[in-house]
C-alpha cells in the first residue's frame, strides 16, 4: 500500500506531554509522543480518543503501527515552567490533591504525517477532511494547552538512502554515528530525550532521540538509512 504525506505547522501557548514515569511532578516530553500526534490527528477528524481506565481502543493499537511521523521543535530555546494544580486520581474518585505540571512555553512544532493512500479514514480520499476540519479541539498534550494549526498542506516528498542528515527534525539516535563536524549548522543546540512509541499500556518502546532546537543539525548515520525529503527538508520518521 501506497502512502501520501501531509505537514502542519502548529503551535500554542503551553505544552505538557506527560512522561510516563512522572507521578507526583508531571514533567513533560519537549516532543510529544507517537500516541499524542495520532491522538493530534483523530481529533481533527472526529475520532474520539477516550478510554476507560488504562484500555485504549483497539483502532488506536492498528493506526498507531499505521502511520509514520517526523517532528521539529521550532522553538529557538526551551523554556518551561510549573503550575501547582489539583487533580482526582483515575474515574474521578477519591480526594484532590496537589501536583506540581510543568508546562513548555509557547512552542511551535512542525509535523509530518505519512499516511495509508487507501486508508478508510486516513486515505488522501479524506484530505479536505484531515487537513481543514477540526471536529473535536485540537491540543498540545492537555486540555489547557490548545493548539493553533497555523499551516496544513499535502507535501511531496522524495526518498533516498544516505549516510548523512542535515535536519531539523528528531532522530532516533540508534542511527547515528556522530555529528557532522564540519557543518557550520552543528553550532546550533540540541537536546536528547527519550520518547514513548508505543502506547502507554503497551509493550513500551522507548528509545533516545537527538532533538535539534530551533535549526537544522548535520548527522552521519551508522549506515545508509531511509531518507525523505521536500523543499528544502530532510527527515527520518518514526
Amino acid at each position: 500500500m501506497g502512502y501520501w504525506a501531509v505537514e502542519f505547522e502548529v503551535e500554542g501557548w503551553l505544552a505538557n506531554f506527560r512522561e510516563a514515569t512522572a507521578v507526583t511532578t508531571q514533567t513533560t516530553h519537549t516532543i510529544p509522543p507517537k500516541s499524542a500526534l495520532l491522538g493530534f490527528l483523530f481529533a481533527k477528524i472526529g475520532i474520539g480518543r477516550s478510554y476507560i481506565r488504562d484500555s485504549w481502543p483497539d483502532m488506536y493499537k492498528e493506526y498507531i503501527k499505521k502511520i509514520n511521523v517526523a517532528v521539529a521543535f521550532n522553538n529557538k530555546k526551551k523554556v518551561s515552567f510549573f503550575d501547582y494544580v489539583l487533580y482526582a486520581n483515575a474515574g474521578g474518585e477519591g480526594k484532590l490533591k496537589p501536583t506540581f505540571v510543568e508546562y513548555l512555553v509557547w512552542p511551535k512544532y512542525t509535523f509530518i504525517y505519512l499516511l495509508p493512500e487507501e486508508d478508510e479514514y486516513l486515505g488522501k480520499q479524506n484530505k479536505e477532511a484531515i487537513l481543514n476540519n477540526e471536529l473535536f479541539k485540537v491540543s498540545l498534550g492537555s486540555n489547557e494547552a490548545p493548539a493553533q494549526i497555523i499551516r496544513a498542506r499535502e507535501i511531496k516528498i522524495n526518498e533516498k538512502e544516505a549516510e548523512k542528515i542535515n535536519t531539523k527534525f528528531i532522530v532516533n539516535n540508534e542511527f547515528v554515528n556522530s555529528l557532522d563536524t564540519t557543518s557550520p549548522t552543528n553550532s546550533v543546540s540540541f537536546i536528547n530525550e527519550y520518547l514513548p512509541l508505543s502506547l502507554p499500556n503497551e509493550d513500551f518502546n522507548v528509545p533516545k532521540f537527538i532533538v535539534p532546537i530551533g535549526n537544522k543539525i548535520s548527522l552521519n548515520l551508522k549506515s545508509a538509512k531511509k531518507i525523505y525529503a521536500y523543499d528544502e527538508n530532510e527527515f527520518m520518521v518514526i
